[in-house]
């Protein structure tokens, strides 16, 4: 990933692009999460190679995710194998709004060179949304399986164990995810324990493709091709 994306960039500045949009992370910055880094670094990388011409686009959970995750569909008749920290609340985004706005974007960079949005639509925790889903679309309701980073890693190593850029990927979140199911264990047994919710930010994406995200109900709605049980 960071080889890749230091070409990449390398040529963007070679040719004269005067606009450079970044999918990166989501805050907080300067943690010791490896992945994290990574997009940290190439985020530092285009400041200094395009200084003041990036658009960094910081997105939360992926709705798809649910659904689709490593290459492979997650949906086993009536069953979800979701990777996530149960009890946990994320801010969900779904990909079709990322896209949109990257591409409003890229279609006005003077609006946009310099500045950083942060991609959060709706909160919910992931069996709030996989029960919203099932209601949304009239099925017997649908069941989470959780899958573990560990599960994950497996998968990508049968999938291909050369890929190490993938692989390495998978095992920072496998101990990333490790400590934040503990953390979130811990806080929901504490003494008026809550667990953290997310602020959102819906106007953000509003005011740049001049419609509201898409809820979990309304992407619900529009994939339900995903859940021909």
């Amino acid at each position: 990933m960071m080889h890749q994306a230091k070409w990449f960039i390398d040529a963007a500045a070679a040719a004269g692009v005067q606009h450079f949009v970044h999918l990166t992370a989501d805050p907080p910055r300067s943690t010791f999460v490896q992945h994290i880094a990574w997009h940290e670094l190439i985020d530092n990388y285009i400041e200094m190679k395009l200084p003041s011409k990036g658009t960094f686009l910081q997105p939360g959970f992926f709705t798809e995710n649910l659904v689709s995750y490593n290459g492979r569909s997650r949906v086993n008749g009536g069953e979800l194998s979701v990777m996530g920290v149960p009890g946990s609340v994320l801010p969900f985004i779904s990909c079709e709004d990322i896209g949109e706005v990257a591409a409003s974007c890229l279609l006005d960079p003077d609006r946009h060179a310099g500045k950083s949005y942060r991609l959060f639509a709706e909160a919910r925790s992931i069996e709030d949304a996989v029960s919203t889903i099932s209601s949304t679309i009239g099925l017997t309701p649908l069941t989470v399986k959780y899958v573990t980073p560990q599960d994950i890693y497996n998968e990508a190593l049968a999938l291909d164990a050369q890929d190490g850029g993938r692989l390495a990927y998978f095992a920072s979140l496998r101990h990333n995810l490790q400590d934040a199911t503990e953390l979130t264990a811990r806080a929901r047994k504490a003494p008026g324990g809550k667990v953290f919710v997310p602020p959102v930010y819906p106007e953000v994406i509003r005011e740049i493709i001049g419609r509201p995200p898409l809820t979990v109900v309304q992407w619900a709605v529009r994939n339900r091709r995903y859940f021909k049980l």
